[in-house]
């Protein structure tokens, strides 16, 4: 008996990690789970990193939902007025329940303020942060300078941690609220060819782990989402290298067989914040599910 117990679960599991494009939680979640319209109708959501990519496509399917406000924000100000253009004119979307606030998350000290300005723009506060902005690395570990390093953590970990603690006060005030983070598979297991942007995921998803067990009965929830490789063609081109102020330039036109496409990954990201996940994995191949499955296991036996 115990044998077929084990040779069924292996199929099981086999079938699985065969079909799926996320974690098994996320998967349940999304065919078994709470409708994402249910957590998101008329709700506030300020996306930040909205101007393309992901967060674009965040943007596009949040606005789907009946009564949502949107706040878009990033340091691109023309893209975030395409995106609004085509949340009004090809979505239909009403222009007084989408605003833009500009946002360079890198200028902490300007942060307090921002925060301030998102929480009044529809006159209460923020109901969902959707923390999105990130700039990935191609580089060899030995190459990085500090520089970068200290760029990057900025970026990708730091920046994100500031917003959360500006926001916090608003959420307790009102009664509670939602942080969704956009990390990466980086930040559960080590990506070749990324130092730098591998150990900021790392670092950023220690900050919200903890968040999340300090606020868990103050009614904040936190959902840490951790995509592979999905088709967002600035992500690529605008990577950081070893060297400051360096760029890596790589042009990407065409989307592969290992790239999710952005549009999926927004909408399990929204399934995964509809469930209030406390963490998630996204990607098109599921042989990189299986090896942070593998990464897990072996921290519990080690670890444990």
């Amino acid at each position: 008996m115990i044998l077929w117990i084990i040779a069924i679960s292996a199929v099981l599991a086999v079938l699985f990690l065969a079909t799926t494009k996320s974690s098994l939680n996320l998967y349940l979640a999304a065919m078994m789970g709470k409708k994402q319209s249910e957590h998101f109708e008329k709700k506030i959501v300020w996306i930040v990193g909205a101007s393309s990519g992901i967060g674009e496509h965040l943007a596009r399917h949040i606005a789907s939902f009946q009564d949502v406000r949107l706040i878009l924000s990033a340091r691109r100000v023309a893209e975030l007025g395409r995106v609004r253009g085509i949340l009004i004119d090809t979505l239909r979307m009403s222009p007084d329940r989408v605003e833009i606030l500009p946002m360079d998350v890198t200028e902490l000290e300007k942060t307090p303020e921002v925060v301030k300005t998102a929480n009044e723009i529809f006159g209460r506060p923020v109901d969902i942060v959707i923390l999105n902005s990130g700039r990935s690395q191609r580089s060899a570990f030995c190459d990085v300078t500090p520089e970068v390093d200290l760029d990057c953590f900025r970026l990708n970990a730091l920046a994100p941690t500031e917003i959360a603690r500006k926001q916090l006060p608003f959420f307790l005030a009102s009664g509670g609220g939602q942080f969704v983070v956009v990390s990466s598979m980086c930040g559960v297991i080590a990506a070749p060819l990324s130092p730098s942007y591998t150990a900021a995921k790392h670092a950023l998803m220690g900050y919200f782990r903890l968040l999340a067990v300090e606020f868990c009965d103050r009614n904040v929830d936190v959902s840490i989402v951790c995509p592979a490789l999905t088709f967002a063609p600035n992500n690529v081109l605008n990577a950081y290298t070893g060297k400051p102020s360096e760029k890596h330039g790589e042009v990407l036109t065409q989307k592969t067989p290992r790239h999710m496409s952005p549009e999926l990954c927004a909408q399990l990201i929204c399934s995964a914040a509809a469930n209030r996940l406390a963490e998630s994995w996204i990607s098109q191949t599921p042989p990189v599910l299986l090896v942070a499955y593998l990464v897990l296991l072996n921290s519990d036996i080690f670890l444990g």
